[in-house]
């Protein structure tokens, strides 16, 4: 079965990211260098930053690569009410943006900067919100070439269940996703974890 899983809270976002680097074997020179997964599809569930961050990592490595991520949450439309913002930023929480972020940022041309346009001084380090680093992770993404072709990211798709043995992903929207490599981004509340229980 491959599954890798990483949970995240606000205090360890950090080290999810560092575990799944670790995992995905990202040498010094910050490329994805011992997994072989060209022609591969790969299901990431959670569209976090975690889960986009990874997506970036694995396109730009792979060629031929597929990837498609579940993001349970819908995204936030421009358009919404300042009432409707308000109350999910008060649901949102501040990530700290730390020399080791900075560093894990540096392997995506580009990102580290974007990141930092959306972060506020927070004393020794600077804090953003997860949506903004997440809406940031997202245009990155789709800034790169290889994306319009290998990846689909689903806003408002969350996993109803998993079929580990047939590798597929049912999801509340009924799609029905094969996956060579499952990666579970999708946070404390991990629908993966649960279903691996």
């Amino acid at each position: 079965m491959n599954v890798l899983s990483s949970t995240s809270t606000s205090s360890s976002i950090m080290q999810s990211i560092a575990c799944l680097i670790i995992f995905l074997s990202i040498g010094h020179d910050n490329s994805v260098h011992s997994l072989s997964l060209s022609d591969e599809k790969v299901c990431i569930i959670g569209g976090g930053p975690i889960g986009l961050f990874t997506a970036q990592l694995l396109l730009r490595d792979h060629t031929g690569i597929h990837i498609h991520v579940l993001e349970k949450e819908k995204r936030r439309n421009k358009n919404e009410s300042n009432r409707t913002i308000k109350k999910k930023i008060n649901m949102d929480f501040g990530m700290g943006v730390s020399s080791r972020f900075d560093k894990c940022l540096d392997a995506i041309p580009g990102l580290k900067e974007k990141v930092k346009s959306v972060s506020a001084a927070g004393g020794m380090i600077p804090v953003a919100l997860r949506s903004d680093i997440q809406n940031q992770m997202l245009e990155s993404l789709y800034e790169q070439p290889e994306c319009s072709k290998s990846c689909l990211v689903s806003f408002g798709n969350g996993v109803s269940s998993i079929n580990f043995e047939q590798n597929q992903v049912f999801t509340e929207n009924g799609d029905i996703v094969s996956y060579d490599l499952l990666i579970a981004a999708d946070g404390v509340r991990s629908e993966v974890r649960r279903q691996l229980n």
